[in-house]
């Protein structure tokens, strides 16, 4: 039972070279599909790694690794599809990416590698994603993508606030607040 966690991260990740290879090889609809089982994955990983206690440094890396790979691929499996769609977003889509690698950029300055924080905007994020992703591949409409960069954008400012306030690299910090409080306490020696 403690290798559901490291089973459906494995299985995330290996869906999403599924989703860019099957873009074009298979119908829309099983793109989407696979794009809900990889993201039910996401859901339920984490879930269950902290309900048994397994939810170690180890899997949450693991856990942000297959993130990037499954959303990643996402991403460029709708490029494939709806190149269109890509290029008329492009500005906003390559604000969002910046903004992800400047995170990741202060995260690696400061610490040395990134931060898997799993923040509740991180986590708002990646629904964002999915339905992003759903809108642009089934309804052909970008119009969808607006809300996600929108999240990102504030969930990468907060992720480079905890950054910019955490002492040292840690794991699984749910929000700003969250994260000010870990300092503090770590300050006092708690």
């Amino acid at each position: 039972m403690v290798q559901v966690p490291s089973v459906l991260i494995g299985v995330r990740a290996a869906i999403g070279p599924g989703l860019l290879f099957g873009a074009l090889l298979i119908p829309r609809w099983a793109i989407v599909l696979l794009a809900a089982i990889g993201f039910v994955s996401d859901v339920l990983d984490g879930m269950i790694a902290r309900r048994l206690g397994v939810a170690t440094q180890r899997i949450r890396v693991a856990d942000s690794l297959a993130d990037a790979c499954f959303y990643g691929c996402a991403a460029a499996a709708v490029w494939r599809l709806e190149p269109g769609i890509v290029r008329a977003f492009s500005i906003p889509l390559l604000v969002a990416l910046g903004a992800l690698l400047a995170t990741y950029a202060v995260d690696v300055i400061k610490y040395g590698r990134p931060a898997p924080y799993h923040s509740w905007m991180a986590k708002l994020w990646n629904v964002s994603l999915f339905c992003a992703f759903v809108g642009v591949v089934l309804l052909r409409r970008g119009v969808v993508l607006w809300p996600a960069v929108a999240i990102c954008l504030i969930g990468c400012a907060e992720g480079i606030a905890m950054t910019c306030v955490i002492d040292r690299w840690t794991y699984d910090v749910p929000t700003l607040w969250h994260a000010l409080r870990l300092r503090s306490s770590s300050r006092r020696g708690e």
